[in-house]
């Protein structure tokens, strides 16, 4: 019963992404970008990407809060959950479920716009156990489609990848709390 529950709120979340993504959205006046979507961070002409279950995960290296490089196609072997946030302060309610993923196996990485210093002293004050990964620009965020060019920003999502760097799950565009974050995490290991 469980698993038919996780399974039905899972196509409930990924149709929900899916008809949000698909949606146009229409700037407020005044504020209309050029490019209808093309410009990325800084304002540059960049190529924004879509994230799909059964894609390959695009690759990337980034500075981590632990000083040091992660390169994901190096991460292979393991189960990864790639969570992306706006605000480093949005990694510190993630503590609570960092054991419970390293207990099924799967390694938890967190994607935000800030620098690797800011990242450094978030992960001392807040006792966060997990690698925070500095994407500044916000090229990785576009990469995968989680940029918003409009406001700058870098909308809520998160990723599970399997041992080989495939896409299992992507959820975007809405705040997931740690507990179901987790639980949808299971479900798709458990049924990968």
């Amino acid at each position: 019963m469980r698993k038919w529950f996780c399974s039905l709120v899972i196509a409930a979340l990924v149709a929900a992404a899916a008809w949000a993504n698909d949606e146009p959205k229409t700037p407020p006046e005044g504020k209309r970008s050029s490019g209808a979507g093309t410009s990325g961070p800084g304002g540059q002409l960049r190529i924004a990407g879509r994230l799909y279950v059964g894609d390959p995960a695009p690759d990337f290296e980034l500075p981590s809060s632990r000083d040091r490089k992660i390169v994901l196609s190096r991460q292979r072997g393991d189960w990864l959950l790639l969570v992306f946030v706006a605000d480093r302060n949005d990694f510190a309610a993630m503590r609570t479920i960092n054991d419970d993923c390293a207990a099924i196996g799967v390694r938890l990485f967190g994607v935000c716009r800030d620098n690797p210093q800011s990242l450094r002293s978030a992960a001392a004050r807040d006792g966060i156990p997990f690698e925070m990964l500095a994407d500044p620009t916000g090229e990785i965020s576009s990469m995968y489609g989680f940029y918003d060019a409009l406001h700058r920003t870098c909308v809520p999502a998160f990723v599970v990848l399997d041992r080989r760097g495939v896409v299992k799950l992507v959820v975007s565009g809405q705040a997931v709390p740690p507990s179901q974050i987790l639980e949808l995490t299971r479900v798709t290991v458990e049924g990968g």
